[in-house]
C-alpha cells in the first residue's frame, strides 16, 4: 500500500500514481523498499527517512534509503530477465550538499557519498553481463 502524501488529495495521488505507473518514480513503481521518489535530495518526504546516493555506510541512520541499492535491485532483475533498457537515467544528487553545521553531514561527506554511489554503479554495470558484452565488442 502506498504511503499517504501529506500534500495531495486522494484524487491527486491517484493521478500521480497512474502517471508514473511504468516509471521508476512514484510509490507504486518502487516496491521492495526502494526510495519512493528521486525528487528529494536528503530525505524521502513520504517516509521521512534520510536518503543516500550510496549504500549506507557507518554513521548513517539505520533507516537510510539508498539510491544505489534501489538501482542495483532493479538492474539485477533486468539483467536476469534480459530486459536491460538501452538508456537508464539515474539521479545521485548528494554532491549538492547542505552546507555546514547543525544536524547535517559535512559537504565533504555528501560529496564522498555521491562519489561512492557513482563508483558502486559503475562497478555494478561493468561487472555485469552488460559490461562484459561491452568489453568484448
Amino acid at each position: 500500500m502506498p504511503l499517504a502524501d501529506k500534500d495531495r488529495t486522494p484524487a491527486e495521488v491517484t493521478q500521480v500514481d497512474s502517471r508514473y505507473a511504468k516509471s521508476d518514480l512514484g510509490v507504486i513503481a518502487s516496491p521492495g523498499g526502494c526510495y519512493a521518489n528521486d525528487a528529494f535530495l536528503f530525505k524521502n518526504d513520504l517516509s521521512m527517512n534520510p536518503v543516500s546516493d550510496s549504500s549506507p555506510v557507518a554513521g548513517m541512520p539505520a533507516n537510510t534509503e539508498s539510491r544505489f541499492d534501489c538501482f542495483r535491485a532493479k538492474f539485477n532483475a533486468q539483467v536476469a530477465a534480459g530486459s536491460v533498457p538501452s538508456f537508464t537515467y539515474l539521479v545521485i544528487p548528494q554532491d549538492h550538499t547542505r552546507g555546514g553545521g547543525g544536524d547535517t553531514f559535512t559537504p565533504r561527506a555528501y560529496v564522498a557519498d555521491n562519489d561512492y554511489g557513482l563508483g558502486q554503479t559503475v562497478d555494478l554495470i561493468s561487472h555485469s553481463r552488460c559490461g562484459a558484452r561491452a568489453r568484448s565488442s
